[in-house]
């Protein structure tokens, strides 16, 4: 199948009515320099204060010549060419501006990184959108993102790793996948507007993809209001006064999934099967709609070492969670990986969640969960041509619920692979389908009634030059005006107990609290 490049300008999107997200790791490779607008010739200082906002896109009159030369440059070369314009700004408060970007019906991409790194990442607006379709899809991508890199003019302050454009991406967990996407390889979106927030900096990014018949005036207008938005930023709710969404869990709701751990162990006893993760889905009919920024503020503070994340999926549509997971992180030919599998609940008292974690640490049937894991991705490396990575040794990692047994793998990747080409051998891991790969795809599709959608797929960012960082969509759950669908999933493996894998499910469905409006 043929992916397809959709260029905002070009097809009708606005800048505020396409968005994706952002985030950081190394600096670009040297020996791959994009062109550059020296910072010299940039007039980023001139500009007065304007209000609490003294930066160079207060009024975006600064933008204006760098459109110019950019849109000179494309008719030059009877191509299009990519602008990206970093600035250094004062600290702004991102949820504060995805709020903004929910109410004006903006697509986005927000991520608030573990704490061990901190950082928050934006996207908002669309530049450049690529659908790449079918099995081809990671390969369609990179061939996108490569065509993308000789086109790049960077300016203002690209020195700084916070400031590289990127594209974020979601790539359902079925190629074939049909929601909520509504693409059925995956999309990947080179925001128009990129924050990047860490506890010392802020930077915000500007990308724009000229064409040579482009009419700058309307995209200098598309800025203004934006820049404008920025001064304007709505008050945060805390959620204190807010009530949490009250739901149980309907009886019976999950015997057709105990159901289906009697098959699959059945077929794990006849041979054909290793493993396999299988998910369930429970929607909850909403009376008063859900407030996205106290939900989501609340979920950072009940969950530091996770990746609390919202896409818009499609209007209307919000794909949302607070990941425990890493899938892996590419920077400068070296990456990292974790392997998540096994799990135990958080003990009511110290001592109880001590033995807990014992347990959990010395449990055969979860310490072979875990070990199918990690020697999948090994395996999944080693048919690539990689040397055998580094395992640290293995460890509980504790949320405030539930606690899992992960191991960290660190590899160097050689000069003729990328991160896509690691990201289509190891998605989807054994942490969230099975092995052998084929057959427990096969059975998920068979005993799920449902579409997993980006449940348990690769969501994160690559920028131009092959870096980027990729988690699993877990912990997760899809709102729309009128219903939320939670999700969660359990590994079955030969001494599961399917009332232990129930009990499980039903503990994961619970982790994540919701404010109503």
């Amino acid at each position: 199948m043929v992916s397809t490049i959709f260029d905002n300008e070009r097809d009708g999107f606005s800048p505020l009515q396409s968005a994706d997200h952002f985030t950081l790791t190394g600096y670009a490779d040297e020996s791959r320099r994009s062109k550059r607008i020296p910072k010299a010739a940039l007039p980023v200082s001139s500009m007065p204060p304007v209000l609490d906002f003294p930066f160079a896109f207060a009024d975006c009159k600064d933008l204006l010549p760098l459109l110019e030369s950019a849109h000179h440059s494309a008719r030059q070369q009877g191509s299009p060419h990519l602008l990206s314009f970093a600035q250094s700004i004062p600290a702004v408060e991102p949820l504060a501006l995805l709020q903004q970007a929910m109410e004006r019906g903006s697509p986005y991409f927000y991520t608030r990184y573990p704490s061990a790194r901190p950082l928050t990442l934006l996207g908002i607006g669309s530049a450049i959108t690529l659908r790449p379709q079918g099995s081809q899809r990671f390969q369609q991508a990179k061939q996108h993102i490569a065509n993308l890199l000789p086109t790049l003019i960077q300016a203002g302050d690209s020195w700084s790793a916070l400031a590289q454009p990127r594209l974020f991406c979601g790539f359902p967990f079925f190629a074939d996948a049909r929601s909520p996407l509504r693409s059925t390889g995956g999309i990947l979106t080179l925001p128009r507007w990129q924050l990047a927030a860490t506890p010392d900096e802020t930077y915000l990014v500007s990308n724009w993809h000229i064409h040579p018949d482009h009419d700058l005036t309307p995209l200098l207008a598309q800025a203004t209001t934006f820049c404008q938005g920025l001064r304007t930023l709505p008050v945060q709710n805390q959620g204190s006064l807010l009530p949490l969404l009250d739901w149980q869990l309907p009886p019976h709701s999950l015997d057709a999934f105990r159901q289906g751990i009697q098959t699959a162990l059945q077929q794990i006893h006849a041979g054909s099967l290793h493993k396999v993760v299988l998910a369930h889905a429970l929607d909850i009919p909403l009376e008063q709609p859900l407030h996205p920024m106290a939900t989501l503020r609340q979920w950072q503070r009940l969950y530091p070492e996770c990746y609390v994340f919202a896409l818009q999926a499609r209007a209307g549509a919000t794909f949302w969670g607070a990941s425990p997971e890493r899938l892996l992180r590419v920077d400068q030919q070296q990456v990292w990986i974790d392997a998540l599998a096994g799990s135990a609940p958080r003990g009511r008292t110290e001592g109880e969640d001590f033995r807990l974690k014992q347990h959990l640490l010395n449990s055969p049937k979860d310490q072979h969960e875990h070990r199918v894991v990690v020697q999948a991705i090994q395996q999944a490396l080693l048919n690539l041509g990689m040397e055998s990575p580094i395992l640290e040794p293995p460890q509980i990692l504790q949320l405030s619920s539930i606690q899992h047994l992960q191991t960290r793998i660190q590899a160097e990747i050689p000069s003729h692979l990328q991160l896509l080409d690691l990201l289509e051998a190891l998605h989807p891991t054994p942490a969230v389908g099975g092995v052998p790969t084929p057959v427990a795809c096969d059975l998920i599709r068979r005993l799920e009634p449902f579409d997993r959608g980006l449940y348990g797929a690769p969501l994160g960012w690559i920028d131009l030059h092959g870096n980027g960082e990729f988690f699993v969509g877990i912990r997760s759950a899809l709102m729309q005006p009128q219903s939320l669908r939670l999700y969660a999933g359990a590994g079955i493996v030969a001494d599961s107990d399917p009332d232990q894998e129930v009990a499980e499910v039903s503990l994961k469905l619970k982790a994540l609290p919701f404010f109503s409006s």
